[in-house]
């Protein structure tokens, strides 16, 4: 289910950070990240958090495609670099746009979260 993949694509998002240097692991862990996070937003459209944990996941994976343009000296990245910032962008808007009609249909205090 959704809540499954966002954990999933969460966890493997924590994976690859840098601190853990895991080196050549870190790309796949990236990509299995945004994999599970783009099935959990297609499972819970209406969550917040799996568009914002999407959102990280697009960076991380165009930072990592960054670094390995920048060693290969390919000028193809501008327009790689468009496509991740407009799936960066969309998925942060769509966070946002949940998260505030969730604080003003229900939220009376923060228990209510």
């Amino acid at each position: 289910d959704g809540e499954n993949h966002l954990s999933l694509g969460f966890d493997y998002l924590a994976k690859s950070s840098p601190d853990n240097q895991l080196g050549l692991h870190q790309q796949s862990y990236i990509d299995k990240a945004v994999f599970h996070l783009e099935k959990a937003a297609m499972l819970c459209p209406t969550d917040a958090r799996v568009h914002f944990q999407l959102a990280i996941a697009l960076m991380a994976k165009m930072e990592s495609a960054k670094l390995l343009h920048m060693e290969e000296d390919d000028s193809d990245y501008d327009a790689l670099e468009s496509v991740y910032l407009r799936r960066v962008r969309d998925a942060l808007e769509r966070s946002v746009q949940l998260g505030s009609a969730a604080v003003r249909v229900c939220a009376d205090g923060i228990d209510d979260l």
